[in-house]
Order: structure tokens, then sequence, then C-alpha cells
């Protein structure tokens, strides 16, 4: 995919830059790129990279009846063991745009550092677990390689794939959400189909959903959980209290980093960024599978 089929979502005082990394790290990458922060005077703390597919012509936008598969392989540049791999599908454009126009929280911070939007699989990259949550903190499910395999992205030049698949369809009736995700043990990229589900490569977890948990069908800004009848509060689920979630409006998928640092001192001219690689990004729709 060219660089033009992205929106970057990022505001343009801080979201750091992409530079091309040749194809040297994964076999056919056309463009493998570094995401970087800036350096000092730019915000030292929580930076954030996102970037969404919108390109109309790739079917990527308006997903809420479509099945998605989004996966990538990441490295560690440098300097970003606080950085978080991000991979969302099923996300509001206008809401992340929205958020990235709200003015800062002060002068350490930039947009997006502190909340997730529609289905987000994240992966602090030092970090072994990854999670799934739905628009925000409520998470799901989580993801971490057995018997303590480890798949923590600790030094300059460790590597790793992550993979998010959600998929839409209706049941006696009722429509569904199966989502599934995937990490892999560190430096274990380039994975075949066979890969993904070898656990001695890969670990996955997924969950299954009422397609009402995750969309607001009837905008009424309501959830709710099908394990809990009653919801927590003890309340009729239609006066819960609970996330709203995603409304579905121009639902779009795509990557990004969330809590980079510049490693500055304030009074520095020499920071150390964070950099990360991406050299693979891959995006499979299959467009409205409840029709099937």
């Amino acid at each position: 995919m060219a660089q033009s089929d992205f929106t970057k979502l990022s505001p343009a005082t801080d979201a750091g830059y992409s530079i091309s990394k040749g194809s040297t790290w994964v076999t056919g990458a056309t463009d493998a790129r570094v995401f970087s922060t800036l350096p000092y005077p730019g915000a030292r703390h929580k930076n954030a990279q996102y970037y969404a597919l919108t390109n109309p012509a790739l079917g990527c936008v308006n997903l809420e009846n479509d099945a998605v598969d989004l996966r990538f392989e990441v490295e560690r540049t440098q300097n970003a063991g606080t950085a978080k791999a991000v991979l969302f599908v099923q996300a509001d454009l206008a809401d992340m745009q929205g958020h990235m126009a709200l003015p800062r929280h002060n002068s350490n911070t930039t947009g997006l550092h502190e909340k997730e939007f529609g289905l987000a699989l994240y992966k602090k990259l030092q970090d072994n677990a990854a999670y799934l949550e739905l628009s925000g903190n409520q998470q799901w499910i989580n993801c971490e390689m057995p018997g303590g395999q480890d798949s923590k992205l600790s030094a300059t030049g460790d590597k790793q794939a992550m993979r998010i698949s959600y998929t839409p369809y209706t049941e006696n009736g009722m429509e569904k959400v199966k989502i599934k995700i995937y990490v892999s043990k560190k430096n274990v990229v380039n994975l075949s189909e066979a890969d993904w589900d070898d656990p001695s490569k890969c670990a996955s977890n997924e969950v299954t959903k009422l397609k009402s948990e995750v969309f607001d069908k009837h905008n009424n800004g309501t959830t709710h959980d099908m394990s809990d009848p009653n919801n927590s509060d003890g309340n009729d689920w239609s006066n819960s209290t609970e996330r709203d979630p995603i409304n579905g409006a121009g639902a779009v998928l795509g990557f990004g980093f969330r809590e980079m640092e510049n490693s500055a001192d304030n009074n520095s001219n020499d920071s150390i960024t964070s950099k990360v690689s991406v050299g693979r990004f891959e995006a499979r729709v299959v467009n409205d599978t409840t029709a099937i």
C-alpha cells in the first residue's frame, strides 16, 4: 500500500514523522518505514502517531458489516521500550480526528496517548502480553505466549508480528461478531498461515460478542455485557451506564504507536527519540459478510 492510501491522524505540531527504511528485514516488503518522535524541543512524553487506511478504492471504510483481517510486523528500532504498538479496526474516523483537534493537556503530552479507538489490539513493546480493548479502557481479552516464552521486545532490533481478525455473522437470527487476536514470539516474523496457529510461534485468543455490544445500533449510548444479563449495577441493560459502544459511522482500520518518548532533558539539544519500524502492514477486507 502506498503512503497516499493513509490518513495521518497525529497533529502536525507533535506528530513526528516517518522515513523509508527500505526492505532489509522483511521478505517481500517494498518499503519498510521508521516512525519516530520529534527531537527536543518537541514534546518529551507520550507522543502518539496514528494512521488510518482511508483510500475508498481499497474498500477499507464504513466497515460495520465487513470481515477484517489486519496484520503487521514491527521492530523496536531505538529507545522505544515504553511505546505501545496498536492495530485498530472499526474505529470512528471523525471521533479520532476530533480527539486530535482537542487542546493538549499539558506541555508533555499529545493527543491519542490516553485513548483507544474502535477495537484496538495493543502491546507495550517491552511487555509480554497484548490486549484487546473496545473504544477505551475496557479490556476484553489478553494474549500472551504460554510457558513463559518471551515476546518482550527488550532490545533494539527485536521484532514481532501482531494480528487482529474481526468477523461479523448471523446465527439463529442473532447478529454476532468473532474477534481473534494474535501476537508472535519475539523475533518470529514472516509468518505463514499455519504459523499463526502454531503455539510455539504465536499466541492467540478470541471472543464472540453480540454485534450490539460493539455497535450502538439505536444510538442510545448504552451497551450490554451478554455474560451478565442485569449488568453489575443490577439494572435493566437499557438503563446501563457502561461504556458506549462504537456507533459504526465511518468505521476505518489502521495502526499506530502510543506512549512514545523523547528522552531529552528539557534543556538538551541532543535528545534521543523513540523509533519504531513497520516492515509489513496487511489489510484484508471481505465486504458485507452479513449478506452471506
